[in-house]
């Protein structure tokens, strides 16, 4: 028999604490335990005190953490896995959806209080030569654990433990490795869609199998193949196994670029942040969490510059020349996240208040073909435009941020198929003044013929 105290309101579940009763007046509950259902694994200190709600939702005020503000409604309880309800919140002014932060908090305490981390018999525990209610001539399997021991262990109590409490320990220490959230939502979504495919995440073997084998799993396109085999790897390295995991070959599709006149539609119907996101990522060619990083530092008023000095996936900084409009529109957004320009927070936030806005100018224009346009078509159509203006495949290269010209050939045909044959404005040079002004004014050499040079330069409009 177990007893506990509770302050303020408290419920006792069934699968979690056995059978349970409750006295509402003392806040005192007793639980009952049948010691023959319980397992050998060591069991956690079940005595434990709950915190009272130290205020009334209702009254409660609430600030939207995107937008910062108040115009925020509840929008019902999410359930933990021990019967804490969490309130959620919608914020009318942005579309936010968020939970209540004492709420999560105390969720948390009460999770940390069921899984016990330390384990006995790991080197460097101060428990690891104790013998518990044994005598020494008694005394069994005191030998310490390696890793790859307890990663085996870990593998055969997958079912017993939880997997998703795996792959969160898993996120846990992406997270501490500095991995944007993106990286480690999508890798532990793909872990636990393997598991629930009946893939045993300890056992390499069974992962190639379910690749070969599985129905599922061979009908993804090779992207989401890859994506799997890369979250796997990750996974595999951190537990410190070492498997032969072959590559997933695949091809990336042609990008859609939408018209300019398109893009301008759908933009005019935007928030005045949101649109500016989606300027910026078109002249800058900017990835969406790279705009996100942008800092009020970074714009260069005097220059017209923009500098993306936070680049993501391995990419290089640089420095984009922008339109004066472009640097007013920034301007004069409000200063309300601090030093970073943008106050969407992430990537999935940005994503879904583009979506709503994207739903609406779809209605009231009733063009279908605004469905295709995303963040990304912002930074494909900057390129685009960049390899027909200036006709240069470093040029392109330099705007993306990549480190190779491996993706960039692939806008020689986009722009032509969006703005036709480049042409050019040519120039001869017979002596040195006029070579001089054609350097000045960005002419490139392209040819001689009969001791005359050919220099070029793109037109534009």
């Amino acid at each position: 028999m177990v007893e506990a105290e509770v302050q303020g309101k408290a419920s006792a579940s069934p699968g979690i604490l056995g059978s349970s009763s409750v006295d509402v007046d003392t806040c005192h509950f007793r639980t009952d335990f049948d010691a023959e259902t319980l397992s050998n694994e060591p069991q956690p200190n079940i005595t434990m005190t709950i915190p009272a709600d130290s205020h009334d939702v209702r009254s409660k005020t609430v600030q939207c953490p995107e937008c910062n503000s108040f115009k925020v409604f509840r929008n019902g309880f999410a359930d933990s896995n021990f019967d804490v309800k969490i309130q959620r919140y919608v914020c009318r002014s942005c579309g936010r959806r968020f939970s209540d932060s004492d709420d999560l908090k105390r969720a948390k305490r009460v999770a940390d209080s069921y899984f016990p981390t330390l384990n006995l018999k790991t080197k460097g525990a101060n428990t690891e030569s104790s013998q518990v209610c044994v005598l020494k001539k008694d005394a069994k399997n005191l030998t310490l654990e390696t890793p790859e021991k307890i990663s085996v262990l870990q593998g055969e109590k997958q079912v017993a433990r939880g997997i998703d409490l795996i792959i969160k320990d898993f996120q846990w220490q992406l997270k501490i490795e500095g991995k944007v959230d993106v990286t480690i939502r999508n890798y532990g979504y793909s872990l636990l869609r393997l598991s629930k495919l009946g893939v045993d995440l300890f056992n390499p073997e069974s992962f190639k199998e379910g690749m070969a084998f599985n129905d599922t799993l061979k009908k993804m396109t090779p992207i989401r193949r890859h994506g799997l085999t890369k979250a796997y790897k990750s996974f595999l390295a951190h537990n410190g196994i070492k498997a032969d995991i072959p590559k997933i070959k695949f091809k990336r599709k042609t990008p859609y670029i939408p018209p300019k006149e398109h893009q301008d539609q759908l933009f005019s119907h935007c928030s005045h942040q949101m649109a500016a996101f989606c300027f910026t990522m078109q002249a800058t060619g900017a990835r969406p969490i790279e705009a996100l990083r942008i800092e009020w530092n970074d714009i260069d008023k005097p220059h017209k510059r923009i500098n993306i000095n936070h680049p993501a996936k391995g990419g290089n900084s640089r420095s984009i020349p922008v339109s004066e409009q472009l640097i007013e529109m920034l301007l004069a957004l409000p200063h309300l996240n601090g030093k970073l320009v943008f106050t969407y927070g992430t990537t999935d936030n940005a994503g879904t208040v583009f979506r709503r806005m994207r739903r609406r100018a779809v209605r009231q224009f009733g063009n279908p073909e605004l469905k295709k346009i995303s963040f990304y078509s912002c930074r494909y159509w900057g390129a685009t435009k960049e390899r027909h203006a200036k006709g240069n495949p470093d040029a392109v290269q330099y705007l993306l941020g990549h480190s190779s010209l491996a993706y960039i050939q692939i806008y020689v045909q986009l722009a032509a198929q969006c703005f036709g044959d480049q042409e050019y404005d040519v120039i001869e040079v017979r002596d040195a003044q006029t070579l001089r002004e054609v350097g000045r004014k960005g002419y490139e050499k392209y040819g001689e013929l009969n001791g005359v040079l050919y220099y070029r330069k793109p037109k534009t409009d």
